[in-house]
Order: structure tokens, then C-alpha cells, then sequence
């Protein structure tokens, strides 16, 4: 038998049953995770080499973005309000890893889905080097970068992709995300 469908399960059922699937069709099962063959930040070392290979400058901005959306929740003050009204939150932000999680998702979900006719992670890193070319700060560069992808919208919402942790995002699992 050849088995297609669930990633995942069609390719773990070959692993485990080879004497009975000859074969498993499977476009992303991250299988090899579970016998540490790959890297543990094999998937996100991928994601952000898709960026690289984009532009060097949207990913080091990305890479910035991180840090500095951490200083300002941590150490200015009104710091979650700050973030709040720059990355146009439809609620008021409770942590930082909030704003983390969203821009985590746009920017897996671009690089996964990147194919070569709407090419996400090309329109994202345009967006964020048009807006490093007015000199603007990192924060005002990577929300260009998540408007490219979500589009103008009047907020943007935190949860859209999911809750962090959530255990029913399998997706997450499957990757150890979490």
C-alpha cells in the first residue's frame, strides 16, 4: 500500500509499518525530528534562510526586531501600549511574545508558503527595505513587513493564527515549536 494524506501520520505509518507501506506521499512531515536527525532549529533555520536569500537587510532587520520589540515592552515606559498602537493591535497587548507570536506566524507561514507566483517573503522584504530606505526605526519597518502579508486592515489581531501553546495547533507540535 502507499499511503497519502496526514503528513505526518501517512509517514510515521511507513516508518513504523514498512512491511506493509511500501510507500507515504507526504509535502511536509517533519518526521526525521522525532530520531534527532535534524537540528532542533532545523525549521526555523530554514525559515530564516529564506529571508537571507531575499534580503540580507530584511533579515538582519528581522533578526533586530526581536530584541528591540523586548526593550521597549521591558524598559520604556507604556512600553505594551507603545507596540500596541505601532503594530495597530485590535486589544491591548498583555506581553510582548504577543506581538512575537504574530509576526512569528507571518513570517513561517510566508516562507512556507512561498511559492514563486505571489512569493510572500519577496513582498514582505520589499515592504520592510522600502521602509528602512525612509529611515524609519525597526519596529515602524517590520509591521510594513506584516501589513505587506496581512494586508491594511484597521487592527491586526494577536490570535489570529492561534493561541500560543495551544495543544490542539498540531502544527506547532510537529515542528517543536513548542
Amino acid at each position: 500500500m502507499i499511503y497519502h494524506g496526514w503528513t505526518v501520520l501517512a509517514s510515521w505509518f511507513r516508518l513504523k509499518y514498512p512491511h506493509i507501506a511500501l510507500g507515504a506521499l507526504a509535502s511536509s512531515a517533519p518526521i526525521l525530528y522525532f530520531d534527532n536527525i535534524t537540528p532542533q532549529d532545523g525549521y526555523y533555520s530554514i525559515v530564516s534562510k529564506s529571508f537571507k536569500e531575499t534580503s540580507k537587510t530584511c533579515h538582519d532587520t528581522i533578526r533586530r526586531s526581536w530584541g528591540e520589540i523586548d526593550r521597549i515592552a521591558g524598559k520604556t515606559r507604556g512600553g505594551l501600549s507603545i507596540l500596541s498602537k505601532q503594530f495597530k493591535t485590535c486589544g491591548k497587548l498583555k506581553t510582548s511574545s504577543e506581538i512575537k507570536n504574530l509576526m512569528d506566524s507571518v513570517f513561517t507561514m510566508a516562507a512556507q508558503y512561498n511559492d514563486p507566483y505571489e512569493n510572500p517573503v519577496r513582498g514582505i522584504c520589499v515592504a520592510i527595505d522600502e521602509e528602512a530606505k525612509k529611515k524609519s526605526n525597526v519596529i515602524k519597518q517590520v509591521v510594513a513587513g506584516v501589513i505587506a502579508y496581512l494586508g491594511e486592515r484597521p487592527c491586526y489581531d494577536v490570535y489570529e493564527f492561534g493561541y500560543p501553546n495551544d495543544p490542539l495547533n498540531q502544527y506547532g507540535w510537529q515542528t517543536l515549536e513548542y
